[in-house]
């Protein structure tokens, strides 16, 4: 997590003061750089706001919840990005400090200088009017009119129009932030999605976010009566593995099976991490043939390309199949006793339910 935090706010935004904070449901932080005392953040909604915290220090928070129907979005997790309202805003302040200053010389000056001649400097003075007017309602590329005879009316627009231009180009600014800031929350929000929907050691996967890839998939086969394949997929001996060579060994195999199986199937398909050695692979629109023929080739690579430093290691493989309205419960269940069938039958071999009858093909 801490590696997300990092990965969001690089060095250039920690020396502004930017912050990454992320919540739990109850509004506590579980995770924040500098372990700030936070104050009440539950109620804080998704955008952006000012909020005062203990250290007595303002703060402009913008907050990202994720997407309701995310698979993460039931660790009630809430990413924030914060920065000092002092530094947020030290450029705005300052340049409307230096335009209430100047306006106030200029109206001064102005005044001196306007009883001799109103009504020659009326006229300008509705131009420059209806152009602010302008400005103000949201027109960009608008310039303030020239009076090239009236030199002080001129120079006054001219003041005017460079200190408009800068205005307008530092809310360009601002809202280039803004969008930052977005795009930073987007990414933050989309670092937590693979926390949570993948597991942490093969990449592939892990078991809820395969519950839920499972039931999409059955209810896709439903709608389009197409056929939907499941794959057991078991590191044979793997207790072996770990007793003979170590974790670390075992966990190198785990993580090479996990990517050789991602390398192999398709964009459509799933690679799930069922549990300990043992991988489920999904396959959408692929009947008992088409997957015991992808099983086949699996099986091979395995044997071929995994474990290698260890002597090389071995994969049993239950393979099953089901069209139309399919029970997912029954499916696992006919390719998990396709897999003990393929271990029974000596290992290192794949075995496909039959589909109508309790019957193995290995």
């Amino acid at each position: 997590m801490r590696e997300v935090g990092q990965r969001v706010v690089h060095t250039a935004r920690r020396a502004e003061g930017i912050e990454l904070l992320i919540l739990n449901r109850k509004g506590e932080v579980i995770f924040a750089e500098e372990n700030p005392a936070a104050p009440a953040l539950d109620r804080l909604r998704p955008g952006s706001a000012i909020v005062d915290w203990p250290d007595g220090v303002s703060y402009l928070v913008g907050v990202a919840a994720p997407p309701q129907r995310a698979p993460y979005a039931e660790l009630g997790w809430t990413v924030l990005v914060r920065q000092p309202v002092e530094r947020a805003f030290a450029g705005a302040r300052a340049l409307s400090h230096a335009t209430f200053v100047f306006g106030v010389l200029a109206a001064l000056v102005f005044i001196g200088a306007a009883w001799p001649a109103t009504g020659r400097i009326a006229a300008p003075l509705r131009a420059m009017a209806s152009v602010a007017r302008r400005i103000e309602a949201g027109e960009r590329g608008l310039a303030m009119p020239t009076f090239p005879r009236q030199g002080e009316i001129s120079q006054l627009a001219s003041a005017v129009d460079g200190m408009t231009r800068r205005l307008v180009a530092h809310e360009t600014e601002l809202e280039a932030r803004v969008r930052e800031r977005t795009a930073e929350l987007a990414e933050a929000n989309a670092q937590l999605a693979t926390l949570a929907s993948r597991d942490g050691l093969t990449g592939a996967l892990n078991r809820r976010a395969g519950d839920e890839r499972l039931a999409a998939e059955v209810q896709r086969a439903g709608r389009s009566g197409q056929a939907l394949a499941a794959l057991m997929v078991d590191v044979d001996h793997f207790k072996r593995v770990n007793d003979s060579f170590g974790h670390a060994a075992g966990d190198t195999v785990l993580r090479e099976v996990g990517a050789l199986l991602g390398r192999a199937v398709r964009g459509s398909d799933s690679v799930i991490r069922y549990g300990g050695e043992e991988f489920l692979v999904l396959l959408p629109d692929t009947d008992a043939a088409g997957a015991a023929a992808l099983a086949e080739k699996l099986r091979g690579a395995l044997a071929a390309e995994c474990g290698q430093e260890i002597g090389g290691v071995t994969a049993s493989l239950g393979v099953a199949a089901a069209r139309g309205a399919i029970d997912a419960e029954a499916l696992l269940r006919a390719a998990d006793r396709a897999l003990y069938a393929a271990k029974a039958g000596g290992r290192n071999r794949v075995c496909v339910a039959g589909a109508e009858r309790a019957e193995m093909a290995c």
